[in-house]
């Protein structure tokens, strides 16, 4: 009930009391009983409303108490957020400074990750390996700077806070970066190998080159495709830690 409401009632409730009670005990006329007659009149109205007083009495008391009580309960429930806020601060200091700004960075390659298009890059081998060379130099390169997010001091002093979930996703990526990485290379080396063979004009070697980079090719698909969704799982882990800490 909002506290408009409970306000409304208490004085509806006092006004009846009043109404109710007061006059009759003021004006109403009073009992009269042979041989009790006299005496003074606010000793009789004590008197013959004494368990209405102290009944009211008795209710005043008990309010007061349970406000006192509420009033307790509340400067002991904001003390208690207070002290986890203080035992939490440290460690809400060291969420922040791993996300800031490595799960922005984190997002910027997963969105190079997801702009690779292999089945074009496929199309271009033939004519333009230098170009293809290119894009998986941008892919690698990424990687490289996501080995290097994640390995920093920040993630270092984090890792004890890590979910299990997000720790397993953690070393997904760790371990998966070597391999990725070494398969680019090859993809790049075998591109590289492809146009010096067109230029130099010989047509086994172009043919030779040409399958190395295809089977490579191949081999980075996979690679991109296992990355990226290791990365995404690692973004929304991050993201969860991010909300549970409570920081923008």
């Amino acid at each position: 009930m909002r506290a408009s409401i409970k306000k409304r009632l208490k004085v509806l409730g006092a006004f009846v009391l009043i109404v109710t009670i007061i006059p009759p005990v003021l004006i109403g006329a009073p009992r009269e009983i042979e041989g009790q007659k006299g005496g003074d009149p606010w000793r009789n109205i004590i008197f013959d409303f004494q368990t209405l007083i102290t009944g009211l009495l008795a209710v005043g008391a008990a309010t007061w108490t349970v406000a006192t009580m509420e009033k307790t309960d509340r400067r002991a429930e904001e003390r208690h957020r207070q002290l986890v806020n203080l035992s939490v601060r440290a460690d809400r200091l060291r969420v922040e400074r791993l996300m800031v700004p490595a799960l922005s960075q984190l997002e910027f390659h997963y969105e190079v990750y997801s702009a690779v298009a292999v089945k074009k890059l496929k199309e271009m081998l033939p004519e333009a390996p230098l170009l293809v060379a290119e894009v998986a130099s941008q892919a690698l390169g990424s990687s490289h700077h996501v080995t290097h997010v994640i390995s920093t001091k920040p993630f270092a002093e984090a890792l004890d806070l890590f979910s299990g979930d997000l720790a397993y996703r953690y070393g997904l990526m760790e371990a998966g970066a070597l391999g990725f990485e070494a398969n680019v290379s090859n993809l790049i080396s075998f591109c590289r190998d492809l146009e010096g063979a067109k230029v130099a004009n010989q047509p086994s070697l172009v043919t030779l080159y040409s399958q190395d980079a295809l089977r490579a090719l191949d081999r980075f698909e996979r690679g991109v495709a296992a990355h990226k969704q290791s990365l995404g799982e690692l973004i929304f882990y991050l993201r969860l830690m991010k909300s549970e800490y409570r920081f923008h």
